[in-house]
């Protein structure tokens, strides 16, 4: 964690120990709100030094997606966001998501802007500040130490249901789809948490599918196995198999596990990917949820036997 290890809050962790954190993913309290408010004016005081102050872009942002003339009262621009900020109503989900779109604005903005900056006047050193890059990861430990359920993760706000999970499973994940085999991979998984944040769980179930039979065939190629471009997730399974991808003296450990893969076409299958019909599909949040976990573990696992 970013932050120092003051006395209340190494309390606080001696408190928590051995305690599973609870995330909630709303609301965002007063304090949280002021604490990553903080880390803005930093973002903000960095980019103006390259002429383009952050909540400009900000506010820019805002207005065309709330369809308003401005934010709030203002004289200035960090003004009309900050009271936005602090004192719109959440008693509406659209507003907390506008909240989140603005984390995610302030966390790649700066990477965007001095990047197009350095393509048109390449004469000029433009890299992002040590002190952009320090708080953004502020805003993440600020979340996770108030047990807001949300994390910036490389080019997006991300759900996080359960810390450990995001800690062993999912971001590790994203660190190792970063890599230009597993592009589809990466845009695939990056593309079901979107859903499961938008509250497209139906969505978010196929799209875990497909990241999971993605990293199948990258490893298929990779190990010039001879499957088909239309070969389904239980054909690619089987095949994972029968090529030992995981060892013979492992696999009677692994009948479980074996099943957990499974499990994840079969539920795509009979949760998402598939017309509702005459009856429409209620898919709840936490097959969704399970969904993302389940897959993120197994594309880790697999890639992790190559």
């Amino acid at each position: 964690m970013a932050l120092p290890l003051t006395y209340s809050r190494r309390k606080r962790i001696r408190d928590q120990e051995g305690k599973t954190p609870e995330l909630r993913i709303f609301p965002i309290g007063q304090k949280l709100l002021q604490q990553i408010f903080n880390e803005f004016i930093k973002i903000d005081r960095e980019l103006s030094s390259y002429g383009e102050p952050l909540f400009r872009a900000l506010v820019a942002h805002l207005r065309d997606d709330l369809a308003k003339p401005a934010l709030a009262r203002g004289q200035t621009l960090s003004e009309e966001f900050y009271w936005w900020w602090m004192s719109e109503h959440q008693v509406c989900c659209p507003h907390h998501d506008y909240r989140l779109d603005a984390i995610e604005i302030a966390c790649t903005y700066p990477f965007t802007y001095i990047r197009e900056m350095s393509a048109t006047e390449p004469e000029l050193s433009y890299r992002p500040a040590q002190n952009i890059v320090e708080a953004i990861k502020n805003i993440n430990a600020r979340m996770e130490e108030d047990g807001l359920g949300y994390r910036f993760v490389d080019k997006q706000v991300i759900e996080v249901t359960a810390e450990y999970l995001y800690q062993n499973a999912i971001a590790p994940v994203l660190g190792i789809t970063a890599h230009k085999d597993f592009a589809a991979v990466d845009q695939e998984f990056r593309d079901a948490l979107a859903e499961l944040r938008a509250g497209n769980f139906d969505d978010c179930i196929a799209d875990c599918g497909n990241a999971f039979e993605s990293t199948l065939k990258v490893i298929a190629a990779k190990k010039q196995w001879p499957v088909r471009p239309s070969d389904r997730a239980a054909n690619l399974i089987a095949m994972a198999f029968e090529k030992k991808l995981i060892p013979d003296h492992l696999q009677s450990q692994f009948t479980s596990f074996r099943n957990v893969i499974m499990g994840i076409p079969t539920m795509r299958n009979n949760e998402g990917g598939h017309g509702a019909g005459t009856e429409p599909r209620v898919v709840e949040k936490h097959f969704a949820d399970y969904m993302v976990q389940q897959t993120a573990a197994a594309i880790l696992f697999l890639i992790k036997c190559v």
